[in-house]
């Protein structure tokens, strides 16, 4: 008998790209760009996870957000599931004022966040965890995707481990 190697396209979409499930992923933040979207003028961040667990361990997933005033809410929930806001962080007078810092800008305009200044103090973003709830999508030609409808934060599993608590 001759020997091969075999592969399931079943998750994969006619354009290659693999779909993942809806469901709950553990994900951590591998790139975050901030740009001007040209089309519509709205300034948004790119968010891109790599999932750490499952069957999907190693794929990647985006997500983007608005940002702009109308965007605060989901903004803090986004930062603080991620830990990146954390209890105490507000000042005696109930101030909490977040810089998301500037670096380098790559080729198509987009540039990168590394960090977060969170009333004066440095977090990096690289790096943090969060769950990410999926959905089923559809891309512009119609094609099944999926998409991160929100960041969840982690929690302590049933056991007590906290290994995946990202701070």
């Amino acid at each position: 008998m001759a020997k091969g190697m075999d592969f399931s396209f079943d998750d994969v979409n006619e354009s290659g790209f693999v779909v993942i499930r809806p469901g709950r992923y553990i994900g951590k933040v591998t790139d975050w760009r901030f740009y001007t979207k040209v089309d519509t003028g709205n300034d948004l961040f790119q968010i891109e996870f790599e999932l750490v667990s499952g069957d999907y361990a190693g794929e990647t997933i985006r997500m983007w957000r608005k940002v702009d005033k109308s965007s605060r809410t989901s903004m803090f929930r986004l930062y603080k599931n991620l830990g990146l806001i954390r209890d105490g962080d507000r000042t005696d007078d109930d101030k909490l004022k977040v810089t998301a810092l500037f670096g380098e800008t790559d080729d198509k305009g987009k540039v990168a966040i590394t960090k977060l200044v969170v009333n004066g103090e440095e977090r990096p973003v690289i790096g943090v965890k969060g769950t990410l709830v999926v959905v089923e999508d559809r891309n512009q030609d119609g094609e099944k995707t999926h998409s991160i409808k929100y960041v969840d934060a982690l929690s302590v599993t049933p056991d007590g481990d906290t290994d995946d608590v990202p701070f």
